[in-house]
Parts: C-alpha cells; structure tokens; sequence
C-alpha cells in the first residue's frame, strides 16, 4: 500500500464478511438475521404440512 493503509483498516476484501450496511441493519444478512429468517421459513412450512395433515385426517374420519 502506497499510502500506508492496509486492507484491515480499509475494510478487507470485497466479499469476506456481510457488508457494513448489512451489519448497520439489525436483521440484515449477517448471520443471525439469516438463521432468523431460515427458522421462520421452516415454521410457515410446518403450520401449512400442520393444517394440510389435519385436512387429510379430517377427510378420511368423515369417510369411515
């Protein structure tokens, strides 16, 4: 470096770590909003396999 700043001071490399704007932003890509929003995912796919399992049992009860 000609100016006597090295990359850690900079900010590193472009593409290691999230970015300072996602880290600014509580939720962001950083790797706690990303498990956050991955748990919310599974839990909207639970309740609809839920809802559907229950359509199902319903169905065949009413048939017997």
């Amino acid at each position: 470096m000609a100016d006597g700043v090295s990359d850690a001071v900079r900010g590193g490399h472009p593409g290691v770590g999230p970015s300072a704007e996602s880290r600014a932003k509580p939720g962001g890509r950083g790797r706690i909003g990303a498990r956050l929003r991955t748990a919310g995912r599974l839990a909207v796919i639970a309740v609809a396999c839920a809802k559907n399992l229950a359509d199902v049992v319903g169905s065949i009860d009413r048939h017997l």
